[in-house]
């Protein structure tokens, strides 16, 4: 009986010694699991945060190199603990470009920051388990601030999402449209209710011809023999703008313009008209029929309207309609152009959101003369004529609603790299 005890009590020693490996197994694993769980968080926030910072390194920075990425990405990561010194962990940093990924006029850049950390154990190396290894990564895409055209590379734009119809063709007008980026016309309304011609985006009448590169429309077209053979793509993405229209304060419209007269021509200085000057107080401008205005930014209080017998010159000049019309017309002789340079280079007529009943009219002929940007995105625009085929009227058309009517040809040609350009702010973005 004693025997048979002894040998009782050796099996229970080894039962016990197999359940306290078990036990320190199970600890190990809950202990050490979960610190290296913990471990694996921080890690992915850290590559999480530093993969966002070198975009954003970059949107400031085009130019900065790979070198100071990775500085930056480390001493970003470095506060967490995993300053790329192995063992404990390594970080790498690859940067890749991103094509289509950002807006046509910009090339986007993904940064892809991988982190490899080891994690030592306190309980798990009685059972061999000295480590434990995690691997995060994040990548990141940067689209750095940038110049595009004020409408996505489109030689005329009608803004309104809603309008029936948004643009609008009528009378016997040949209407001649040709642009460097190979796109006319967009009508970004998605009416479609129906075939009336009131009822769609795009609706087309009278025995006039539209020639241009491209006619794209949200919504529905009705009208179209008039395009032919130019194709009219319907159905197409709305247009998406990410930025500001430019905002003139009073600072930058400046005090009462100034008007000096010598020969029969007067020369206007930039400013804000009528201002206080009383004896503009009721009259459009020009108010004189010989008019050369001084390059600069001017701000109306009252109509633009160029008469039939008027001759007016300016070059650098930005007009600001903050109430009242915008009419072009021919006159004796007109020829106005848009600054070549600074912050609104391009920028030949801009209509404030302010001035949404004001209308933008071109009722011109081979005698006007126009290079610049006509920006009226809350108001109307008519284009009425204007230019010639070897002279057209070289500008760009943004609208809230647009018309073509009268009998007078229209020849408008768009040139991108001369014409208003917006400043888009940069864009990123973190994926995992």
């Amino acid at each position: 009986m004693k025997s048979g005890n002894k040998y009782q009590h050796g099996q229970a020693l080894v039962i016990i010694a197999i359940a306290f490996l078990s036990l320190i197994a199970i600890v190990g694993l809950a202990v050490d699991g979960g610190y290296a769980y913990a471990d694996r968080r921080q890690a992915q926030n850290a590559a999480d945060t530093s993969a966002m910072a070198a975009a954003l390194a970059y949107s400031n920075n085009t130019s900065i190199s790979d070198s100071s990425i990775l500085t930056l990405v480390v001493g970003s990561t470095s506060t967490n603990g995993y300053n790329n010194s192995s063992p404990r962990s390594i970080v790498t940093v690859t940067r890749l470009n991103a094509p289509g990924e950002c807006d046509p006029y910009v090339a986007g850049v993904h940064f892809h920051v991988d982190i490899t950390s080891q994690v030592p154990t306190f309980f798990s190396g009685v059972v061999g388990v000295n480590s434990i290894t995690n691997h995060v990564s994040a990548r990141s895409l940067s689209c750095p601030p940038h110049p595009a055209p004020a409408g996505l590379g489109n030689a005329i734009t009608a803004l309104d999402p809603t309008a029936c119809p948004g643009v609008t063709v009528t009378g016997n007008t040949q209407i001649f449209v040709s642009s460097t980026t190979n796109q006319g016309i967009f009508v970004n309304s998605s009416c479609n209710e129906g075939i009336n011609s009131s009822q769609v985006a795009l609706a087309a009448g009278g025995n006039g011809t539209v020639t241009s590169p491209s006619v794209n429309v949200v919504g529905g077209v009705y009208g179209q023999n008039i395009f032919a053979p130019t194709v009219v793509n319907t159905g197409v993405e709305p247009l998406h703008f990410g930025f500001q229209w430019p905002v003139f304060t009073s600072a930058i419209c400046g005090n009462t313009v100034t008007a000096t007269t010598v020969g029969g021509v007067t020369t206007f200085t930039p400013g804000v008209y009528p201002g206080t000057n009383s004896t503009w107080s009721n009259k459009r401008f020009p108010p004189n029929t010989n008019v050369i205005m001084q390059p600069g930014v001017y701000c109306f209080d009252n109509s633009f309207e160029i008469q039939a017998n008027t001759i007016l010159n300016g070059s650098g000049i930005t007009i600001v309609q903050r109430a009242g019309d915008t009419v072009f017309r021919g006159g004796n002789g007109v020829n106005l152009s848009a600054p070549t340079s600074g912050i609104y280079k391009g920028l030949l007529v801009f209509f404030p959101q302010t001035n949404t009943a004001g209308k933008l009219i071109v009722n011109g002929n081979a005698a006007l003369k126009i290079n610049g940007s006509l920006v009226a995105p809350w108001s109307t625009v008519e284009l009425n004529g204007g230019g010639s085929v070897s002279a057209p009227l070289e500008t760009q058309v943004i609208a809230d609603t647009l018309k073509f009517a009268g009998s007078n040809n229209l020849y408008l040609t768009y040139n991108a790299e001369n014409q208003y350009q917006v400043s888009v702010p940069g864009a990123l973005e973190l994926f995992r």
